[in-house]
């Protein structure tokens, strides 16, 4: 699941308008911002076994936030909640890091 870095532009719409009133250089700024894996593997390898790292209890990290550099937040989404369905029902469980 990804979140867009901006509204569309072929659409106008109330969203849009906030967009161009608040960030007014928003439609300038269409990179991809994806990661692109070519570009430094090194790097992805390095992101992908922190994620596989095993997680600190919070109460065992006696830092100030100031003395972070790096964390890293994982969140998982049920593929139903109730009757409703969020994700396809024939979707397989899908392990990102191993891509």
């Amino acid at each position: 699941m990804n979140f867009a870095p901006h509204p569309p532009t072929e659409i106008e719409s109330i969203v849009s308008q906030e967009w161009d009133k608040h960030l007014p250089i928003w439609r300038e700024c269409t990179d991809d911002l994806g990661v692109k894996q070519d570009v430094n593997p090194e790097l992805v390898e390095k992101f992908r076994n922190l994620i596989k790292s095993s997680p600190s209890q919070l109460s065992a990290v006696d830092l100030a936030p100031e003395e972070i550099n790096l964390m890293t937040m994982g969140r998982n989404v049920s593929q139903k909640k109730g009757k409703w369905w969020r994700l396809p029902r024939d979707l397989e469980a899908n392990d990102k890091t191993n891509q």
